[in-house]
């Protein structure tokens, strides 16, 4: 399952709160996801694995499990959304933030500048408009110009 999904699921799981540990059981929180008990204790598993939370289920019928989220709900967003700025796709992590441009901005900071990828260089600047191809026996704008 990806990671988006994942994600809205593990939203509607902070009604538990954040580093609090809750006895709860595996159909509370089935209904909480809307989802049966069998997904529901599929997707503990991944989020498990990937450290969003602590599950510990108990065995029988009824039983009080476990439940520990580990993790804030905006430091998840700026780690997803990050993911998705490594990868160039700058609209979807827009979206992860919920338009918050200021955050958009704080990470494209921290990914900006030269690296290698794939043997070649790849140069990643913050700027507030696409730059044109740059094709060096053309005419270009100033910014385009600094490139050459």
């Amino acid at each position: 399952m990806s990671d988006l999904n994942l994600f809205r699921y593990y939203q509607r799981l902070l009604s538990f709160g954040v580093g609090n540990e809750a006895k709860t059981t595996l159909q509370e929180i089935a209904d909480l996801l809307f989802t049966s008990p069998r997904h529901a204790r599929s997707l503990l598993a991944q989020m498990q694995e990937i450290a969003w939370l602590s599950w510990r289920p108990k065995p029988g019928r009824n039983q009080r499990s476990t439940l520990l989220l580990n993790v804030e709900l905006s430091a998840l967003k700026e780690s997803l959304a990050l993911e998705r700025i490594k990868l160039g796709k700058y609209e979807k992590a827009l979206s992860i933030l919920d338009e918050d441009e200021a955050a958009f901005g704080r990470l494209l900071k921290t990914t900006s500048g030269a690296s290698v990828k794939e043997g070649r260089l790849n140069i990643q600047l913050t700027y507030k408009r696409m730059f044109e191809r740059v094709v060096p026996h053309q005419l270009q704008r100033s910014s385009e110009r600094f490139l050459l």
